[in-house]
C-alpha cells in the first residue's frame, strides 16, 4: 500500500509538471495529459490518498461542473448540440483542479512545478525574440505580419497569452528572487517577460501582465510610490515602443480604432487606409464586438440554462441573429465569444454563471481574509493572477476548452492549495 501511494503520488508530480509544457507542445498532448490526469485522480480517490482533498472541495466546485454535463445533455436532446458522451468529457478541469491542490502538500513538487513554469516562460519568450528579429522561430514557424506564434505554431497566436497567465503566478520566484528586495536580476526578468508579450502582438495579454503586476505590487507592498514608479516606466516603454516600432504602432491604432477612441489623437499619426472611418467607428461593429452582442441574444433566448457547453459556435449562425446590432453581424460567430462571463452566459445561462461566481466568492472571501494578515508572496501572486484571468473588461478565450481552460482552473488549483497551506500555519 505505501509503495502504490509513492508512485501514485510520483505520478502525481510528473503529469501535473508536464501540464506547462504539453501547452506548449499541442492539444493532442494536452488531451492525453488530461486524460492520464483524470484516470490518477480516480485512482488517487479510491485509494484514499486524495479522499480528503475531494471531501473538502467537492461542494464549492463539483455542482459546477455536474450542471455543464446536465445542460449538455439537455440541450443535446432539444437542440441537437453536441452529444451526450463527450458531455462527460467536462469533469476533467474538476479532476485537475483537485489534482493540483492535492500535489502542492509536497513542498518539493511545489519547487519543482514553480520552477518548470519558470523556464518555460523564459523559452517561450526567448523564442518571441528569436522569431520576431529573424522572422521565424526555432522551430521554423514563421512570423505573421503583426503578430508572434513563437514554438506554438502557425496561426497560434497564444504566445502573450501563456507569459501572462502564469508570469505573475511566479513573480516571487524571478522578481523577489531569495530576498524580498528588488535587484537588476529580477529588474533584467521583468523587462525581458514584459517587452516579450509587447512584441507578441496579443493587447489583452499585456493588459493582463500589468493588471496582475500592479495587483501584486500594491498588495504584497503595500506602497503607492513603487505602484506609481513602475507605471510610468511601463508607459513611458509604451508609448516609446508605439513612437519608434511599426507593428506595436499598428497594434495600438489597431485598438484604438476598434473601442473607438483613435478620433481623440489621429492627427498624431499617419492613418492606414482601414482606419479613415474612425470618427464613426465603435467597438460592437468590430468582431469582438458583434461577437459579445450575440452572446447576450442567446442568453435572451435560453435564460436558464444556455444553449450548452461550446455551442455558442452552432447557435450564432442561425439567421436570426443577423439582427444584432452590429455593422460587423456577419463576423459574430466563433468557437466561443471572446469573453468568460458571456460565454458562460450564452452556454450555460443564468444558473451556470451563477454556479461559477459562488466558486469564486467563497475563494475570494478567504483569500481577502488572509491576505489581511499574510505576508506570503505566493499567495498574493497566486491571488493576482486569477483576478487578471477572470477580470471582465478584456476579451478572453474559453473556460472550459484544453488550452485556455487549462490555464485558469491550475491557476484556480494553486490558489485553493496556497490559501489551504496558510490556514493550516496559521492553525
Amino acid at each position: 500500500m505505501l509503495l502504490s501511494k509513492i508512485n501514485s503520488n510520483f505520478f502525481a508530480i510528473i503529469l501535473l509538471c508536464l501540464f506547462p509544457l504539453s501547452q506548449i507542445i499541442g492539444q493532442a498532448v494536452i488531451s492525453i495529459n488530461y486524460f492520464l490526469v483524470f484516470l490518477l485522480t480516480l485512482i488517487l480517490i479510491f485509494n484514499s490518498s486524495l479522499k480528503s482533498t475531494f471531501i473538502n472541495n467537492y461542494f464549492n466546485l463539483l455542482p459546477f461542473f455536474f450542471f455543464l454535463i446536465l445542460t449538455s445533455i439537455y440541450n443535446f436532446y432539444s437542440n441537437e448540440f453536441s452529444t451526450p458522451l463527450k458531455a462527460l468529457l467536462y469533469i476533467k478541469n474538476f479532476f485537475l483542479t483537485l489534482m493540483i491542490i492535492y500535489a502542492f502538500q509536497n513542498p518539493k513538487f511545489q519547487k519543482i512545478f514553480f520552477r518548470i513554469i519558470f523556464f518555460c516562460c523564459v523559452f517561450v519568450a526567448f523564442d518571441n525574440y528569436f522569431q520576431y528579429f529573424l522572422g521565424f522561430d526555432i522551430f521554423g514557424y514563421n512570423k505573421s505580419m503583426y503578430r508572434l506564434t513563437g514554438p506554438f505554431g502557425e496561426g497560434e497566436y497564444v504566445t502573450g497569452a501563456y507569459l501572462s497567465k502564469y508570469l505573475i503566478l511566479i513573480i516571487p520566484f524571478y522578481f523577489l528572487r531569495n530576498s524580498k528586495k528588488i535587484n537588476l536580476i529580477s529588474i533584467f526578468f521583468l523587462l525581458f517577460f514584459f517587452f516579450s508579450i509587447l512584441i507578441s502582438g496579443e493587447r489583452a495579454s499585456l493588459f493582463s501582465f500589468l493588471l496582475g503586476f500592479f495587483i501584486f505590487i500594491i498588495i504584497y507592498f503595500k506602497s503607492i510610490k513603487k505602484l506609481f514608479f513602475f507605471f510610468l516606466i511601463f508607459v513611458s516603454l509604451i508609448l516609446l515602443a508605439i513612437k519608434f516600432n511599426q507593428t506595436i504602432q499598428y497594434k495600438f491604432l489597431q485598438t484604438s480604432y476598434q473601442l473607438g477612441t483613435l478620433k481623440h489623437y489621429s492627427k498624431f499619426f499617419d492613418l492606414p487606409d482601414n482606419f479613415q472611418d474612425h470618427k464613426v467607428k465603435n467597438f460592437y461593429d468590430t468582431r469582438h464586438g458583434a461577437h459579445f452582442l450575440t452572446a447576450i441574444e442567446i442568453w435572451k433566448n435560453y435564460k436558464i440554462i444556455g444553449v450548452g457547453p461550446k455551442n455558442f459556435s452552432r447557435e450564432c449562425k442561425k439567421e436570426k441573429y443577423n439582427k444584432v446590432n452590429s455593422e460587423g453581424y456577419e463576423f459574430r460567430c466563433n468557437t466561443h465569444p471572446h469573453n468568460i462571463y458571456l460565454e458562460l452566459l450564452s452556454e450555460t445561462g443564468t444558473i451556470g454563471i451563477v454556479l461559477f461566481l459562488t466558486i469564486i466568492f467563497l475563494i475570494f472571501k478567504e483569500a481577502f481574509k488572509l491576505l489581511l494578515i499574510s505576508k506570503d508572496p505566493y499567495l498574493v501572486s497566486s491571488f493576482s493572477q486569477v483576478v487578471t484571468i477572470i477580470w471582465p473588461l478584456i476579451s478572453s478565450g474559453s473556460i472550459i476548452s484544453n488550452f485556455n481552460g487549462s490555464f485558469f482552473w491550475i491557476n484556480l488549483g494553486i490558489l485553493i492549495a496556497i490559501i489551504n497551506m496558510n490556514k493550516n500555519e496559521k492553525k
